[in-house]
């Protein structure tokens, strides 16, 4: 998959005359344009060709990116020769390549039932930041997300079901995310310990986390309080918490 296309603009489109400038095929877009997950929709919905279309373009792009792990090129940067091509940096780092590749190996685990896949995923899924750290935060809620999603799957080994399984809802109960919700220490009832730029987009991370924790039906006891601090970051961006 190639990088970050910098476009001539112009209305209508036929009108634009300048150049178009694009990055080279590399291992982060690849596996994040991975279409496992879409390929299992498409085939629920009985659109079997197609789905089977998108299978194999995932499985093609997990080959290619296994057999590439660090093809790297970064957007606005001299070396690469690449100023003034997109905005901010796209390019991720290697913990970020990685993420990307455990999400991957999940949906085609889920997609193919292939031991490939599951191999992968349980020979590194302790090196994401959750268990590492043993911490959840809103700007890896798709990481975390996504461990939760395989601890569903069949056919996963007991073992790492119950590690994910326990570390979820131990993490949720500290001062940051539970904690916060319990003792209201955010006069919007939506915390967030850290702000930069797009809150609001962090702030629906982190309510998707205790959405996670219900869906997850992880501690049943709790689900009402998750769910209630879920709708508080709802009500945080349209506007009508306290």
């Amino acid at each position: 998959m190639i990088s970050i296309v910098a476009l001539s603009h112009a209305s209508p489109p036929s009108s634009a005359n300048g150049q178009s400038l694009y990055g080279g095929v590399n291992t982060t877009s690849t596996l994040a344009s991975a279409v496992a997950f879409g390929s299992k929709i498409f085939n629920e919905l009985g659109m079997t060709a197609y789905s089977a279309t998108l299978l194999q373009s995932a499985t093609e792009a997990w080959e290619w990116a296994d057999s590439n792990p660090n093809v790297i090129w970064e957007n606005n940067s001299s070396s690469y020769n690449s100023v003034g091509i997109g905005a901010g940096q796209q390019e991720t780092d290697t913990y970020g390549r990685f993420a990307y590749k455990m999400r991957t190996a999940i949906h085609l685990y889920d997609a193919t039932n292939n031991s490939t896949y599951k191999t992968y995923t349980e020979n590194n899924y302790q090196n994401i930041h959750m268990l590492l750290w043993n911490y959840t935060y809103p700007f890896e809620q798709e990481n975390q997300e996504i461990l939760l999603y395989y601890a569903s799957l069949p056919g996963v080994t007991t073992s790492v079901v119950s590690t994910i399984k326990n570390t979820y809802p131990n993490t949720m109960n500290s001062s940051n995310n539970f904690g916060g919700f319990t003792n209201e220490t955010d006069p919007y009832l939506a915390n967030l310990t850290e702000y930069v730029w797009g809150s609001n987009g962090t702030k629906a991370r982190k309510g998707l986390m205790f959405t996670d924790y219900v869906n997850s039906n992880i501690n049943s006891a709790n689900n009402d309080n998750a769910l209630k601090a879920a709708e508080r970051f709802i009500h945080y961006i349209q506007g009508i918490n306290p």
